[in-house]
């Protein structure tokens, strides 16, 4: 199963390197109380949410990457909001692919 992750330009290089970690990160920890991998199920999702929501809380001109990843067999996985999936294992390297770094 693939879904899509966005981050900063800046972290994408060490997702690559290193895999996706369960976590609460800086912008979900307004939200989230479980440490956990956010991914979008569509790429529309990913479209909708950069011009709605995700877009504003990124710096004006940060450039964001955009992630592929494929999610380990035998991963938790829950279901978020309707656009979204809430990965609760970690996810190495291996299964993550950078599709856009500016996007």
């Amino acid at each position: 199963m693939y879904a899509y992750h966005v981050t900063t330009y800046k972290k994408s290089t060490r997702i690559l390197n290193y895999g996706l970690v369960p976590k609460i990160g800086i912008r979900s920890s307004k939200l989230e109380k479980q440490k956990a991998i956010y991914l979008f199920k569509t790429y529309s999702d990913v479209e909708n949410a950069l011009m709605n929501w995700l877009g504003d809380e990124f710096e004006e001109n940060e450039r964001l990457s955009l992630l592929k990843v494929n999610i380990p067999k035998g991963a938790i996985v829950e279901e978020g909001v309707e656009y979204e999936l809430v990965v609760l294992s970690k996810i190495p390297a291996k299964n993550i692919t950078l599709i856009k770094d500016d996007i």
